[in-house]
């Protein structure tokens, strides 16, 4: 399982990774990940066609369903 680090740029691929799912499962719940994302992390997308994610803060590196708002 990988660690969120701040002041990195996260591709689609790594933050499936990081979420625990497939990259196509991702992109297609993408907004709602991204939201769910803002209780582990500051972040800001970055990019003009493929938006990456800027991690600023983490608050929490690893994730978990249970430190998800959505749990």
């Amino acid at each position: 399982m990988i660690e969120l680090k701040e002041n990195t740029l996260y591709t689609n691929k790594e933050l499936a990774e990081w979420f625990g799912m497939k990259a196509n499962s991702f992109a297609n719940q993408k907004e709602k990940k991204l939201e769910e994302l803002k209780a582990f992390a500051d972040y800001e997308l970055q990019g003009n066609k493929q938006k990456k994610v800027f991690i600023k803060k983490v608050y929490e590196p690893v994730y978990n369903k249970k430190g998800s708002e959505s749990y």
